[in-house]
């Protein structure tokens, strides 16, 4: 008999559960970085007044000063 309240489930493999956020946060990432890489190459390092991505449309909006 284990000494512990918390033991960890003997049916579930917990790692097999961990690849699905991580591929999201990374391919997440790869869009933002981008749409700020494209935003610099039309308007120019420090020209860039706003970025904006809509998810809903699958559109990015960049805005130069």
């Amino acid at each position: 008999m284990t000494k512990s309240l918390f033991v960890p489930d003997q049916n579930i493999q917990y790692s097999m559960k961990e690849g699905g956020p991580i591929v999201v946060a990374v391919a997440f990432l790869m869009i933002l970085g981008g749409v700020a890489a494209a935003a610099i190459v039309i308007c120019g390092w420090n020209r860039v007044k706003s970025v904006g991505v809509d998810w809903k449309r699958g559109t990015a909006s960049i805005v130069c000063r």
